[in-house]
């Protein structure tokens, strides 16, 4: 955070180029990116890279490396300089400044058949560069989250710290586990082709694993979801599509012909470049009201870009007429953009939307916080508080708060998250003084503030019990079990009282995603009701309350599957002594 403060204003020399620092505009784990303008008053993106460990240095130099061997392309993402300073493991990359996204426009509205074959053509036509190189470039993670919109309405392909020249031949066993590393690292598992999945089928992993990623973009820019979930491998491996009767037959067949099971049957991004633009329109740019977008960064800055008066009268609707939203979004896309490993997933999993956050992403950052692979649980806590608008979003606030709950879940030694209390305090005390116009989230954030702090108390009493509950007989033997006995069963209806009104007011105003977030509170529910049953049996009033909101959990969808409810022969929970076995 010092860091922002203490470029903002001043000049830096990014290569050949002078640029003045203007303002921050997204903040990832290891980057910061600002907007900056030079002399003529041009302006670009700024990516300022604290790598912090010698390995995460040659990663993103490879990053650098991979744009700065190329030409620049109008649909690659242009990079004018870039700064290498080993001593402090530091990179600054000069970008040219992009105002939106493809998802951007997605999360408004279905795209117009033009957008959708404007973004394709684009990001094929980048993928086609980019094979076209000796040897071939491989992106590795095409998907319409890594197209940005430049500011005169052109799309352009973005993300290259997954690119590599290596191509995976004659697969042997002693490769897998090197290979499945290297995949798991750089590819989003629903955009792998099946040779990523299935090294034993004999193909080559190279240029046509991007060419099947194609397909998943063209499917997702024409439906706004992913053509294949997580936990779809069988449906990949057999390159299963259904589409709708009514798509455009033209589209569809470009779809089908990427999405083939053996990589040799898939077009080349050559021949897939010239079907695409066998259909592509004449004007291949998105429109965008740039001219505002400027505004709110600069009140000096007096360009705007003219649009063809010939245009469908239709494209007049394109953009939401919300700027701040739109401004916001770009924000976030670049948090996203600039950082990389857990951090990357802690921002996804909190996104600024109405909906629940994927299951893979808060998968990966509870793991990645339990085994302490990454960054340990305090760690991540404080990254999310940090570098986390709360205040900002009260969706944003809610996700941290289900992520932090979760990680506390999964938790053995609870005595180091004890100072977030804090943290917690400040964006409940924001959402109280404050109410956001999205009320049904700012009413379940502050609840969910009480509910986690309550937990934390509820440890800080009694350290004995990790985050799940559980304990080592001992420690109810010790001589406290009376005073533990108390302390629980005021935890229990305190957090029963919880977590039946975080359920009401999703379920009240008809949002799914205060649903899932409100899973692992009533997985907190039953893990006390499981451990009071057993060792105060006859606390029957705190039983009942908390029994009665478990069987109401039990028949509200999601909820109903997604927590393992107390049965008759459950015992209190079990310890996670070992963690990094977990999951």
């Amino acid at each position: 955070m010092s860091q922002a403060a203490n470029i903002i204003g001043k000049n830096l020399i990014i290569g050949p180029i002078t640029v003045n620092v203007k303002e921050k505009i997204g903040e990832g784990g290891y980057a910061i990116v600002y907007r900056c303008v030079d002399q003529q008053n041009h302006e670009y993106a700024l990516k300022s890279v604290n790598c912090l460990s010698y390995d995460r240095y040659e990663q993103f130099k490879q990053e650098a490396n991979v744009l700065k061997a190329i030409r620049p392309h109008p649909n690659i993402v242009r990079l004018f300089a870039v700064d290498f300073i080993e001593s402090k493991l530091m990179i600054n990359f000069l970008f040219e400044l992009c105002p939106s996204s493809a998802i951007a426009m997605m999360s408004q509205r279905l795209l117009t058949k033009n957008e959708i074959i404007i973004f394709f053509n684009a990001i094929v036509s980048a993928t086609d560069y980019l094979h076209s190189q000796s040897p071939p470039i491989i992106h590795r993670d095409l998907k319409p989250e890594n197209l940005l919109v430049g500011s005169d309405g052109t799309p352009k392909l973005c993300d290259f710290g997954s690119a590599t020249q290596k191509i995976y031949q004659n697969i042997d066993f002693s490769q897998i586990d090197l290979i499945k590393d290297d995949i798991d690292k750089n590819t989003t598992p629903n955009y792998r082709a099946p040779e990523m999945i299935d090294f034993y089928s004999g193909h080559s992993i190279g240029p046509q694993a991007d060419i099947w990623a194609l397909g998943c973009t063209l499917y997702k820019l024409m439906f706004r979801d992913d053509l294949y979930k997580i936990e779809d491998t069988l449906a990949i491996l057999q390159a299963r599509v259904n589409l709708p009767g009514d798509v455009d037959s033209t589209l569809s067949a470009i779809l089908r012909s990427c999405l083939q099971n053996n990589p040799v049957s898939r077009p080349t991004s050559k021949q897939l470049l010239e079907r695409v633009r066998s259909i592509s329109p004449s004007n291949l740019k998105i429109i965008l009201s740039s001219h505002k977008f400027k505004q709110n960064y600069s009140n000096n800055t007096n360009s705007n870009h003219a649009h063809s008066n010939s245009m469908n009268s239709n494209f007049n609707q394109l953009i939401s007429n919300d700027d701040a939203h739109w401004f916001g979004f770009a924000r976030e896309r670049y948090k996203v953009w600039v950082a990389s490993g857990v951090n990357k997933w802690a921002i996804k999993a909190t996104s600024p939307n109405d909906d629940p956050p994927k299951s893979k992403h808060v998968r990966r950052v509870v793991v990645a916080s339990i085994k302490q692979s990454e960054i340990n649980s305090l760690q991540m806590s404080k990254f999310l508080f940090m570098n986390r608008p709360c205040t900002s979003d009260p969706r944003i606030a809610a996700k941290v708060l289900y992520l932090i709950l979760e990680i506390i879940q999964y938790e053995t030694n609870t005595s180091q998250i004890f100072n977030l209390t804090s943290s917690i305090s400040k964006i409940s005390g924001f959402y109280r003084q404050n109410p956001s116009p999205k009320k049904a989230w700012g009413d379940f954030t502050v609840l969910f503030c009480d509910l986690v702090k309550y937990k934390l108390a509820f440890h800080q009493m009694n350290p004995g019990f990790e985050g799940n509950l559980a304990c080592n007989e001992s420690f109810l033997k010790s001589g406290k079990k009376p005073e533990i006995v108390n302390n629980l069963r005021r935890y229990v209806k305190m957090i029963s009282s919880f977590t039946g009104q975080l359920i009401e007011i999703g379920l009240k105003n008809d949002i799914f995603a205060l649903i899932v977030l409100s899973q692992p509170a009533v997985d907190e529910v039953a893990n006390s009701y499981a451990l009071l049953k057993t060792i105060s049996p006859e606390s029957i009033e705190e039983l009942t309350v908390s029994g009665k909101l478990l069987n109401y959990a039990k028949h509200i969808p999601y909820l109903e599957s997604a927590v393992e409810y107390p049965v008759e022969s459950y015992k209190q929970p079990i310890q996670r002594f070992v963690t990094n076995e977990i999951m």
